[in-house]
């Protein structure tokens, strides 16, 4: 019995719902003034005015914002004028290939004779 009774009040609550939208959209299909008396009107005028001042209040909030910078685009494309990140591939590849007992020091020796090629030429 409880189930009806609940059955009941949902399907009201449903049937309310339902002609709240169908009114609603009616005047927004036939035009607001069309419908409704005096107190509609007011009710009607006093929501588009309260509209009124939260679309100015919003209008006056937004700023136009420059676009954040790509940090990681800027560091590739740096990375990729002076050919840094061609030199670290060399590098890493050679020490990968030739497998040298220091590393670092293989390194710092590549970069050196590259530096003395580049003052040579």
């Amino acid at each position: 019995m409880a189930d009806t009774e609940q059955s009941g009040v949902t399907d009201e609550i449903a049937d309310a719902a339902k002609a709240e939208i169908e009114r609603a959209m009616s005047m927004a299909l036939k035009g607001v003034t069309s419908l409704g008396g005096d107190n509609f009107e007011a009710e009607t005028n006093g929501l588009e005015k309260e509209l009124e001042d939260t679309s100015r209040v919003v209008r006056e909030d937004v700023v136009y914002m420059e676009p954040i910078p790509d940090p990681y685009g800027k560091a590739i494309k740096y990375l990729e004028q002076h050919n840094i990140l061609q030199l670290f591939q060399t590098l890493t590849t050679n020490i990968v290939y030739r497998k040298p007992e220091d590393p670092l020091a293989y390194m710092m020796k590549e970069v050196k004779k590259m530096q003395k090629q580049k003052q040579e030429a």
